[in-house]
């Protein structure tokens, strides 16, 4: 797969994949026995979970057929892997809004009357306002056990 072409998506148009493309034959099992099939499908995952979202979909599509895959799961498994290769340097980057002066930003279409996402890392409170529609960062964080309705009312507070 080093030397292999480059292509644009990462998975065939219109492909199907199912389960009737699983060995029928034994010489079929027996070369899907030899496959890292599975092996491949978990890095795919590890990766499409941690920093190419791109690629969700297809390697969501492949994991369907662990248990039994067949060869035209495994040439799907080798197109995603050309479009690896072919989209290498593509990347998402997180920085700071330069022209705001709150740490971060974030929408939401949510529907209720008050969202609350608290982030427990580096004892960090996110509070998100669908009035607003944004998401500002509290240095003075409140104890996880607080109540969410102590939540909602340190919400407004903010908002105003």
């Amino acid at each position: 797969m080093a030397d292999c072409k480059p292509i644009s998506t990462p998975m065939q148009p219109n492909q199907r994949l199912s389960h009737a493309q699983c060995p029928q034959t034994p010489a079929e099992v027996e070369f899907m026995k030899s496959v890292p099939y599975l092996a491949a499908v978990g890095v795919l995952m590890y990766l499409a979970t941690s920093n190419r979202p791109d690629i969700a979909y297809t390697v969501g599509c492949l994991a369907r057929f662990n248990s039994n895959p067949g060869v035209a799961h495994w040439h799907a498994v080798k197109h995603l892997l050309r479009y690896l290769k072919g989209t290498a340097d593509y990347s998402i980057t997180y920085a700071p809004d330069s022209s705001s002066t709150e740490l971060f930003s974030t929408y939401s279409d949510a529907e209720t009357q008050v969202v609350l996402l608290v982030a427990t890392l580096l004892r960090l409170a996110l509070v998100l306002s669908p009035g607003l529609q944004s998401c500002k960062a509290l240095l003075h964080c409140l104890p996880l056990k607080q109540s969410t309705l102590q939540l909602s009312q340190l919400a407004r507070r903010s908002d105003g």
